[in-house]
């Protein structure tokens, strides 16, 4: 007989492949997942969410790319605050939203704006967020708007200007993610001329994607200003031979190690990162 625990673990796990057979590209982050479940009134915690996935990873029915940028961000941001230097986050786009009494609300931004030392608005560290779980370009047609540079441009200048001696930038997606039909938000980085921090997450293929991305980086003149390693798989065979491999491989300054943690969202790591090649 199935317990009505059972019962409702089953429905969670269904409705996570059901909304990653609606996403475009059949791919979504940990909290769009959580978003869907409570469209579907599942309110679930993220660990919760995070268990349900590694068991059906576990099962074969999807497989987990994660690189971990918000965490990287995050602790890059502590790390700076620990030295005393006056940081902000700023991620510019968004999807996936929460819709809370105060407006549309993204965990990675929210995550960015509680650990800079310039207090900044929601709206000044996200200001393109979208509800729908899809790729933003999508969700911003949808809505009748665009996502022009000049409003990534804009926030920037705004978050410079609130008093930030540096900014952490983060994406959404990866690299070439698209803002409309012809244009990528890695164009708007190239255009402000930005330093590229490059997050690996080690597991089986991360050498090929990190060597991929790096090429990428350099052919559109920007500067490689380090890179991360997050331990996103913990049983990854052969971790250290990585490791040592994208050391001597990566143009750039290497600023550490983050281990492999459950509580992301909890946990300060902010000494395992050197940020001294930033300064």
């Amino acid at each position: 007989m199935t317990s009505m625990r059972e019962f409702v673990v089953s429905d969670q796990r269904l409705l996570i492949l059901r909304s990653l057979r609606e996403m475009a590209g059949y791919s979504a982050n940990e909290s769009i997942l959580d978003s869907c479940l409570e469209e579907y009134g599942h309110s679930c915690s993220r660990d919760v969410v995070r268990n349900h996935i590694r068991w059906l990873e576990e099962q074969g029915l999807l497989t987990v790319e994660v690189v971990g940028k918000t965490l990287v961000a995050r602790t890059l941001l502590l790390a700076l605050a620990a030295r005393g230097i006056r940081c902000a986050g700023y991620k510019p786009v968004s999807a996936g939203c929460t819709r809370t009494p105060e407006g549309l609300r993204n965990l990675d931004a929210l995550l960015l704006q509680q650990a800079a030392t310039v207090a900044l608005p929601y709206e000044q560290v996200n200001p393109y967020a979208f509800e729908p779980p899809i790729a933003p370009h999508i969700a911003a047609r949808e809505r009748g708007v665009s996502i022009p540079f000049e409003g990534l441009s804009a926030g920037l200048r705004e978050i410079e200007g609130a008093g930030a001696d540096l900014v952490i930038v983060e994406g959404a997606g990866g690299w070439f993610l698209p803002l409309d039909h012809q244009r990528l938000l890695s164009e708007w980085v190239a255009q402000e001329r930005l330093p590229v921090i490059l997050v690996v997450g080690a597991r089986l293929g991360c050498l090929n994607h990190a060597l991929l991305t790096v090429s990428a980086i350099r052919q559109q003149g920007l500067t490689l200003a380090g890179w991360v390693i997050n331990r996103v798989d913990p049983h990854m065979s052969r971790y250290e031979e990585n490791l040592d491999t994208l050391k001597a491989m990566l143009p750039a300054p290497f600023l550490g190690e983050l281990p492999f943690v459950d509580a992301v969202n909890e946990v300060d790591l902010h000494h395992c990162l050197d940020v001294s090649p930033l300064l």
